[in-house]
């Protein structure tokens, strides 16, 4: 019996090390979309335990690896159907279906058909009589959903806002109603992040013939609409070769309906940031940006004899790292948001507060600034569980 003891001692070592590597085995896969059979790349996947929310994102190859126990997993991004799946149905590969515009790939020709510069060059010189001609109030519908490392977040409000005319320096305002927030706790605060990059971003305020010089065009053929006069152009740029995107032009009445766009590292980091105090940053205390990618997809719709945005749905994530002395880390934020506008406006309870400027590394805030941010941050909030 004394010779068993080592063997059963073994055996007993050898199945618990297996459930071991059983329990913090990492549930591994890739997300594809469901048409074109490409994998999607910074897709937020989150699973729901208890009060918190635990996730992660694919990569720009649309692999993941889960290394969190779930029963369900959530699998989110603005360019698709959102989509549950339970532990069981789980597969090595997932896929999602698109709802907006696929981009065809770019073709880049030095015989670029002359129509577009002129109809492009149009839609630039009639811009403020088309868009925003007046300034308008509309009711709005905000949500915003954040994921990282630690945690998920999510925040809707409602209410009115201010769409200003076009022209430079103007200034979003809102009256903001209603607003709640999903968190494990109430220690959570507001968060208007992306709805002030949505508005003061909007592709239509920063239109000029900067954007048709700097840009490579070409006609989408497999696009098609009930109406001849709409087309759709693709387009990248010739200075990043991580900015790209699309436009959806009604070329009898020079107006631009819908416009995506997809911005990648090098061209956030070299358009949103200080090279000086990012290099300062970086010697310091050892931060760098890692990954910063964009997508956004606006529309824009006529009311009385102007074009206002309508809706708008953004993605923003970004990887960061700091490695020094004393931390090695790095640290990963996912958030995906949606704006859309009603004709009809609520009942205006409050003055509407000015929405601020998105600001990205700034060496410090005006007196202005802070004081708009604050007057943001102190709308009445409630909560809910995630």
């Amino acid at each position: 019996m004394k010779s068993m003891k080592p063997k059963i001692l073994l055996a007993v070592l050898i199945l618990l090390t297996a459930t071991g590597q059983l329990l913090f085995a990492q549930t591994k896969g890739v997300v594809v979309d469901k048409v074109s059979r490409q994998p999607i790349s910074y897709v937020s996947i989150y699973a729901k335990t208890g009060d918190k929310v635990l996730g992660t994102v694919t990569n720009d190859k649309g692999e993941f690896s889960i290394d969190f126990s779930f029963q369900t997993l959530f699998f989110s991004h603005i360019s698709y159907e959102k989509t549950e799946i339970t532990k069981s149905d789980l597969r090595d590969s997932i896929y999602l279906i698109p709802t907006t515009t696929l981009l065809t790939e770019v073709v880049v020709s030095s015989r670029q058909p002359k129509w577009i510069k002129s109809v492009l060059t149009k839609i630039v010189e009639q811009k403020n009589k088309n868009y925003q001609a007046t300034e308008k109030v509309f009711s709005y519908k905000y949500e915003t959903y954040t994921l990282n490392d630690s945690n998920g977040y999510a925040f809707r409000s409602n209410g009115n806002l201010l769409i200003p005319q076009l022209k430079k320096n103007a200034q979003f305002k809102i009256d903001a109603q209603k607003n709640i927030i999903k968190y494990k706790d109430k220690t959570a605060g507001t968060d208007f992040s992306n709805l002030r990059r949505m508005l003061y971003d909007d592709f239509l305020l920063n239109l000029d013939n900067n954007f048709i010089k700097d840009n490579n065009f070409s006609k989408n053929s497999s696009f098609s609409d009930k109406n001849k006069n709409i087309v759709q152009l693709n387009f990248s740029s010739k200075k990043y070769t991580d900015y790209e995107g699309y436009l959806v032009l009604d070329t009898l009445n020079k107006v631009i309906l819908e416009v995506g766009r997809s911005t990648g590292t090098d061209f956030n980091i070299k358009t949103q940031t200080s090279g000086m105090l990012r290099n300062l940053i970086a010697s310091r205390v050892g931060f760098n940006y890692n990954t910063w990618v964009t997508k956004s997809i606006t529309k824009y719709s006529k009311v009385g004899q102007s074009y206002y945005m309508s809706d708008c749905k953004y993605k923003f994530y970004m990887k960061t790292s700091t490695k020094n002395k004393k931390v090695n880390s790095s640290y990963f934020t996912s958030m995906e948001s949606q704006l859309s506008f009603d004709n009809k406006t609520q009942n205006s309870t409050k003055e509407f507060k000015i929405i601020p400027k998105p600001y990205y590394l700034v060496v410090f805030y005006t007196k202005q600034m802070k004081e708009a941010e604050e007057s943001l941050n102190k709308v009445p909030v409630s909560f809910e569980k995630f």
